[in-house]
This record gives C-alpha cells, structure tokens and sequence, in this order.
C-alpha cells in the first residue's frame, strides 16, 4: 500500500497543509489537481517562470503539488497540459481556512443535497468526465432553468435536489447516457474526529484528488462483508482499521493493485483548555 500525506500532521494543527488563507501564498499541503479535475504539472519540468531551482524553498514549489507563488493569483493553482502541447493553469479545489471557508463554501463544498453548489468539479466519484448539461439532456438545460440551477459546461449540480448530493450525465460504454454522483465533499459536516474511525460522510476522493474505489468487490482485505460495523458504503472513505490508520481513507480507482490513500477531508479539532 502506498499513501500521500500523513494526516499525523494534523495534530500539529498546521492548516497551511490543510487548507489556504488569504490567496493561499502560505498554503503547503499536497493537492495536485484543478478544480475540473486535471492533474497538475511537476514545476520543475515544464519551461515557465516558476521553478523551485529558480526560487528555492520559498514558494514550496514541489512535485506537482498547487501553489500560489508571488501571490499571482486569487488561490492555490497549478499548470496543466492544454491538448496544444502548450501550458495553461486552473486553480485548486483547496479549501480556505477558517471562517473564509464559509465566504465561499457553495463553489468548494456542497450544504445538504447540494442543491445551491456553484462550483466546477467535473468528474465523478468513478473518475469519469462529466458530460456538458446543453448537450445531454433535454429536461435539465440553462435554456430551461435559465441561471437558477446553475446548469453550465459540464459541472456537477443537483438541479432539482432529487437526489442526495451533486452529480452529472456521464457518457456509458454504449454509447447510452446515464448518470453518476460527484466527488464534492459537504461544507460543515466533513471532518472526523480522533482517527476517524465514525466518520460517516460522503467525500469519496483520495488527498491528491483521485476517486476511490467501491469497497465491495473481489481481492480487498476491508470490505462490508469482513467489515460490517464500520459502513463501507458505496466508494466512501472510511477508517475500517483505526488501530493501524489515523484517518479516513479509500481504495483508488486508478490503482489496480488496490494502493489507497488518505482522505480530503479536515480533522475536526477541539479546543484546548
């Protein structure tokens, strides 16, 4: 098994790991795609002005992970590849710290059944692209709901709150269109206390951004059947194994030799008398 990030670290109440302040020029945590779900760019590999032999330690430009270098931009960002062979950016789904959080929680989490999210995640829980709502469906269209449900491009909605959270039209092997839930983790209910092992939310994506996998199915150790106290519901994160793991975690999709990863989601902390 492989991991990403140590959530250990937490307990030091670091939150320039966890989440970004301000424009996130202090943010040091290791998210590493964008908001549409693309995979960030190594900085030291690609020609352009940012690079960690150009400006050492002080802007924390490692792997590939985001970063608002100089303050150029409005939050952590990261470059990607365009289908031109050439580099452009798009900014991270890096959470604000704090009260911030709250200011713009309807573009980075989702409240209830999602309902009034904003944002522009663009992938499902399985890692598949979201298909353009325009295009795809004859009842949810903006010519329709006009800016009310907030149907554009291809981003994860719940238009009419008929289901429990945000999802999207996704594209099947035949060619028929059918749908699937979206990644987006819950504003104030997604945290988890001590090792995380009553977490019971719904955020379904590795630390780096990568879907997790269902929990049923052939080869995996952690499982429902082996596990029936611990709600391995669906490709949710869960700690089934608290006495070996220190926070909520999931099988990746990408992964087929069942490599996990922890979860995106904060350590609720508690006040210290």
């Amino acid at each position: 098994m492989t991991y990403s990030f140590d959530p250990q670290e937490e307990e030091m109440e670091i939150p320039d790991k966890t989440c970004q302040r301000d424009d996130g020029v202090s943010y040091r945590g290791t998210v590493s795609v964008t908001v549409e779900g693309r995979v960030c760019l190594p900085w030291d590999q690609h020609s352009h002005h940012y690079t960690k032999a150009k400006f050492g330690e002080k802007y924390g430009l490692d792997y590939n992970y985001c970063r608002n270098p100089a303050s150029d931009g409005e939050g952590a960002w990261c470059y990607i590849k365009s289908s031109h062979k050439s580099l452009y950016w798009q900014y991270c789904p890096v959470p604000k710290c704090g009260a911030e959080r709250q200011k713009i929680s309807d573009k980075t989490c989702q409240k209830g059944n999602g309902v009034s999210y904003r944002g522009t995640v663009n992938v499902t829980t399985t890692g598949k692209a979201c298909l353009p709502w325009d295009k795809h469906s004859s009842h949810y269209t903006k010519a329709r709901f006009g800016e009310k449900n907030g149907l554009y491009k291809n981003y994860c909605r719940n238009p009419e709150a008929d289901e429990d959270r945000v999802w999207c039209y996704v594209k099947s092997s035949y060619d028929d269109t059918y749908w699937e839930f979206c990644p987006v983790p819950q504003c104030d209910t997604e945290s988890y206390e001590e090792r995380g092992q009553s977490y019971r939310g719904t955020t379904a994506m590795g630390w780096k951004g990568e879907p997790c996998r269902e929990w049923a199915g052939n080869g995996k150790k952690y499982n429902p059947k082996a596990y029936p106290d611990s709600d391995l519901t669906k490709n949710y994160c869960r700690n089934p194994s608290p006495g070996s793991d220190h926070a909520p975690w999931c099988y990746l999709v990408s992964s087929s030799k069942l490599d996990w990863d922890y979860c995106a989601i904060p350590k609720c902390m508690k006040n210290k008398p």
